[in-house]
């Protein structure tokens, strides 16, 4: 049996095993004040239904359905329901770039211009908020290690002004053009220096289109070779397939257009769909040290280094994010946990979260996954029913106190 043949073998019979074990190992009586957020979270209205999983000490200690596939025809959650997951869509381009640094094929210090000449000599904003003419030249060149921390200088939550408005105007599907959008890109200065400022989103939109020209093809033919078909996961990608559409989970307002074709543009960021057990195997692997079922996908250096915190002391304090979310920084494409908490993620964990609600936390003191699946507008309120949004950070940090709680007995 070859190395292909024996991937494949273990991705057909894992998934399989995979639900008998969940549903085996865990207790319907378990995690009483996890099960009592999930429930009231769906109750008010902020949800349709959620997926929750907890994975401690090698088993499934928790796997909460709660709610609707589709409220509004009385479809229940199941547990194999597909969610867009935005952002948490950060962590799998960042597996793929350290696959490809492993591999020999980039360095973390290569500047980008070798392969994005669209993004060659860069200017910066003298002034962040101020004219698009007013620049001087980049110290230097962005590199790989700016996209995989998110410093390449700009992105989409820096000061308002111009720049933010030239932003918000790149050209975007349905153009569905990667090398227009780079070419517009291109023509923007700035922000701030590179490596100079942590800013969300745009640096693994780039990092993306980077990963694409290095190997010559898509992303999703690269990470299906090298992460999802080893990890067994089947329902994971830029696009669902017609055939499982009827899985995709509905949002409080009514559903949303799902790509279920081949996109052109595959936003690396925050583009992606997949499943709970999906992104349960892709948690775990990075809580083992990159290896799952006898499969490894990175050097446990390489998940480590992802693990560790890289912003300079003065970015905790006057970020644009962390001076917000104390005690967290950020590795390579994930928040890292670097103060303790009372009731809470230990030192050295690490997590991300979506703008869509979905959210996971790997903490390696307690040996666990924890994982929030849920399609939730963060902001504004139901048009139909008038209910108010909590934001993002309150859900996220409700639902790991609440788990947090359950485990620590509190």
């Amino acid at each position: 049996m070859n190395r292909r043949q024996a991937l494949s073998l273990f991705a057909s019979s894992f998934a399989v095993s995979r639900a008998i074990f969940a549903q085996e190992n865990a207790d319907a009586a378990a995690f009483p004040k996890t099960r009592a957020f999930l429930k009231k979270f769906v109750d008010d209205g902020q949800a349709n239904g959620t997926i929750a999983y907890v994975h401690r000490r090698g088993r499934v200690e928790l796997e909460a359905t709660e709610g609707w596939l589709d409220a509004e025809h009385k479809i229940p959650m199941r547990p194999d329901a597909i969610f867009s997951i935005a952002s948490m869509s950060k962590p799998i381009t960042g597996v793929a770039a350290m696959i490809l640094i492993e591999q020999g094929k980039i360095k973390l210090e290569d500047p980008i211009d070798r392969w994005l000449p669209e993004l060659a000599n860069r200017k910066v904003l003298r002034r962040p908020d101020g004219p698009l003419d007013d620049t001087y030249p980049a110290p230097r060149a962005v590199t790989v290690a700016d996209l995989l921390t998110l410093h390449m200088g700009l992105g989409a939550d820096g000061p308002a002004g111009p720049f933010a408005q030239a932003l918000r105007k790149l050209p975007i599907v349905p153009e569905d053009d990667s090398d227009l959008w780079l070419k517009r890109l291109g023509e923007i200065p700035l922000q701030f220096a590179p490596g100079e400022r942590w800013l969300n989103d745009t640096s693994v939109d780039v990092l993306g289109l980077l990963l694409r020209r290095v190997i010559g093809g898509t992303l999703m033919a690269f990470e299906q070779e090298h992460i999802f078909g080893p990890l067994g996961m089947k329902d994971t990608g830029f696009f669902v397939p017609p055939e499982k559409m009827n899985r995709v989970a509905g949002w409080p307002e009514g559903n949303r257009k799902v790509p279920n074709e081949v996109v052109k543009f595959e936003w690396a960021g925050d583009g992606m769909y997949s499943s709970a057990p999906d992104y349960l195997q892709f948690a775990r692997m990075l809580l083992n040290k990159g290896e799952l079922g006898g499969v490894r996908i990175l050097k446990p250096a390489s998940i480590a280094a992802m693990a560790t915190d890289r912003l300079r002391p003065e970015e905790h304090e006057n970020g644009p994010f962390f001076d917000r979310y104390p005690g967290r920084g950020f590795g390579y494409t994930m928040a890292v946990r670097t103060e303790p908490l009372a009731m809470g993620p230990s030192v050295g964990a690490f997590n991300w979260a979506g703008s869509t609600g979905v959210w996971f936390m790997i903490d390696p003191r307690y040996d666990m996954v924890i994982l929030l699946m849920v399609q939730h507008p963060t902001r504004g309120e139901n048009p139909k029913t008038g209910v108010k949004y909590v934001a993002r950070i309150e859900e996220n940090d409700l639902y790991q106190a609440a788990v947090y709680a359950d485990i620590l007995g509190a």
